[in-house]
């Protein structure tokens, strides 16, 4: 087949929801009020609306109706974003947010999208594909995002707030059924031990067939196979709050499966041991089923806050491990052994009054990896110890009831240690060659300037200068030096409550990064480089309109532009200035319907989706191959809830209803790619009391 199929299908159910959509827009009836958003990006309460930076928040009922069950779901929500599986892997995810992130999930890169898991950031994209059961809120920052957050955040920042424990007795259990027979669970437990202490527990499963076909025998290829617990303890104080935190997770799953483009039957689903040839690796050839993922992973943290008055008080303390054997294709059979581990700590101080408000913290954080690869012959391996420290503060002056100055600042000292070992036979002479111990470091003042005006109680404008830095480091098969990264945006933007039932917000960027890190391949193998100066640009809007009061639409569009502006001398071998940025869509558009109607004892919930995501690259080099045609993605959901004291909710729902096929990710080698899911359908049945 000649590149991955859209069916013609999905032009006229997408002309069909547009129009939908636009007659729901303009339907004249009384709507109800919207409801306030509440988001803590600036590390406090704030109303959505009156926070000067490009965020899209959603809440625990959002994440339900939506079907939100692990962080590629985010992908139908949020303009100018792409989240896939990193390429091969079982558990790595990538993220680019205005055309700017980070498919490398292997030690030697760190990512440009900061992801942070109740305050924790996730040093490694190995991982970080969340499983979304046991999730409060998720909020994503658009833009440099490094002035409050911790390092490497210089594209943007996905927050993600789990479930904590409350002085209220509840238990919930959810299960779900599906296609590729589909099992999984979750149970959360939540118990006051007294007026002041409560503990909370909460367990997932999650189970399915592979999507891939093994054409010689007729297997499924590509299984999930994961399960985790968390449980923490919450002390409400008179003076302090404490919260002390664990989570383990274990992912089997299969890793991701490729397909050849021009194989003889032109499925994406489908493919045989023919089209991917032996490599004795492991101690043996390898046959397609072989293949394997395990990855471990252990989290502690402990939080307490206190409040001074006006001032408060905030330390977060945390230790992560990860362990990830992983034997996939990525052209060719690869394998894998990492060990991760990472501290964290945080101090925070903070003052909010009437007249300015102000956050001052320091951060400090301790990284070590092991990584053994092998990868076409011989091995490698690599160990990298990173040690990093920032102090950093942000000032916002009310210079009356409707100009607000903000100013920040973060000094960051980075220091990391590289330990490069090469086997004689190792595949890459640049790695021969490299072999041995190098060590860098790197001091960045980050800052960022904000002049917001409340041009009325329901419009506020804004406009901001921010700077991002993101650490330099190593290529993990060539050992070449990685300089660092940084970036200066500038975003205008505007939030407005036009009526009760009707919200608007726009902003416009522009992104200037200069020695912007990629990964690509020469004739002598795989490696990392600085690639040069790009700019991006674009603009961004969320519409949110109440219809009814039954009925609610949320909107949003993205429009990205970008191209290279210089080429450093080793990524001349690599990209053309002409070329695209890979993984950067030009246009992203897409709503949520949602709809309740009381019925009987209980109420009707449905919730329709669309997605469109325009033609993207999935490497460096724009090969038509493997990239991405546009998608038209549909998800839908009916449920049912009923119930009093014990709340009771069914729903059967449908992910990529049109079944679209398109590449995920994509190799430009042996031109394979990884297919999105396709079509996926189920039951869900929960309790609560």
């Amino acid at each position: 087949m000649n590149n991955v199929n859209v069916h013609s299908s999905s032009k006229g159910f997408k002309r069909l929801l547009l129009a939908t959509a636009v007659s729901l827009a303009c339907h004249n009836v009384i709507a109800q009020e919207l409801e306030k958003i509440t988001v803590t990006a600036q590390y406090k309460e704030e109303d959505l609306q009156s926070v000067p930076i490009a965020i899209t928040a959603l809440g625990e009922e959002d994440i339900e109706l939506r079907n939100m069950t692990n962080a590629l779901d985010i992908n139908e929500t949020v303009p100018n974003i792409n989240i896939a599986k990193n390429t091969g892997a079982a558990t790595g995810m990538k993220v680019f947010l205005r055309g700017i992130g980070e498919d490398e999930s292997r030690a030697g890169a760190d990512p440009a999208i900061g992801i942070y898991v109740d305050g924790v950031y996730i040093g490694r994209q190995t991982g970080a594909l969340l499983d979304l059961a046991d999730i409060q809120s998720i909020e994503v920052l658009r833009g440099p995002q490094g002035t409050l957050y911790g390092r490497n955040s210089n594209g943007g920042a996905l927050r993600v707030t789990t479930r904590q424990p409350s002085l209220d007795d509840e238990v919930k259990l959810k299960l779900s059924a599906g296609n590729y027979d589909l099992a999984s669970g979750y149970l959360m437990v939540n118990k006051a031990l007294s007026d002041k202490l409560a503990a909370q527990v909460s367990l997932f499963t999650h189970n399915r067939d592979g999507f891939m076909t093994n054409k010689d025998n007729g297997d499924k290829l590509g299984k999930v196979d994961k399960e985790g617990a968390k449980i923490g303890v919450k002390y409400f104080g008179d003076v302090w709050d404490l919260l002390l935190s664990a989570d383990f997770s274990a992912d089997n799953s299969e890793p991701g499966y490729p397909a050849r483009v021009l194989d003889d039957d032109g499925d994406i689903f489908t493919t045989t041991q023919a089209e991917f040839p032996l490599t004795p690796l492991i101690g043996g050839d390898t046959e397609l089923g072989d293949f394997f993922n395990s990855t471990y992973q252990r989290g502690f943290s402990f939080s307490a806050h206190r409040a001074f008055g006006d001032m408060e008080f905030d330390s977060l303390t945390s230790y992560r491990s990860l362990d990830n054997q992983l034997f996939s294709i990525i052209s060719l059979p690869y394998y894998q052994d990492l060990a991760q581990s990472q501290r964290t700590q945080e101090f925070r101080l903070s003052e909010a009054n009437d007249s300015y408000e102000w956050v001052a913290g320091l951060y400090l954080y301790n990284e070590k990896i092991d990584q053994y690869s092998e990868f076409v012959s011989g091995y490698s391996r690599i160990f990298i110890d990173t040690n990093s420290a920032a102090l950093f503060g942000q000032y916002t002056y009310h210079a009356s009831e409707q100009l607000h100055l903000t100013g920040g600042l973060r000094y960051t000292w980075e220091e990391k240690d590289f330990t490069g070992i090469a086997s004689p036979d190792y595949w890459s002479a640049l790695g021969r060659g490299n072999a041995g111990e190098q060590s860098n470091d790197w001091r960045n003042l980050s800052w960022k300037a904000v002049v917001a005006y409340d041009v009325s109680d329901d419009l506020m404008t804004y406009a901001s200068v921010t700077t991002g830095f993101k650490s330099g480091g190593w290529s993990v098969d060539s050992f070449l030096a990685v300089e660092d990264e940084t970036v200066v945006t500038y975003e205008v933007g505007m939030k407005s409550d036009l009526t009760k039932a009707l919200r608007l917000n726009i902003n416009g960027f522009f992104n200037d990064y200069t020695d912007l890190q990629v990964n690509g391949s020469t004739a002598v193998g795989f490696t990392r480089i600085n690639a040069g100066d790009v700019e991006t640009y674009g603009i961004e809007a969320n519409l949110t309109y109440q219809i009814t009061d039954d009925l609610l639409i949320d909107a949003y569009v993205g429009t990205l532009d970008g191209e290279y502006k210089s080429l450093t001398e080793e990524a001349q071998a690599l990209i053309a200035d002409d070329y695209d940025l890979k993984q950067a869509p030009p246009l992203t558009y897409g709503f949520n319907l949602s709809y309740f109607k009381e019925v009987g004892t209980g109420n009707i919930v449905a919730n329709l989706q669309y997605a469109y995501t325009d033609k993207q690259y999935n490497d460096l080099a724009n090969a038509e191959l493997i990239a991405r045609d546009e998608t038209n993605i549909v998800n839908a959901r009916l449920g049912y809830k009923w119930g009093g004291d014990i709340e009771y909710s069914i729903a059967a729902w449908a992910k990529n209803l049109l079944d679209e096929e398109y590449a995920a990710a994509g190799t430009a080698g042996n031109s394979s790619i990884y297919p999105g899911d396709p079509r996926t359908v189920g039951v869900d049945f929960s309790v609560t009391f």
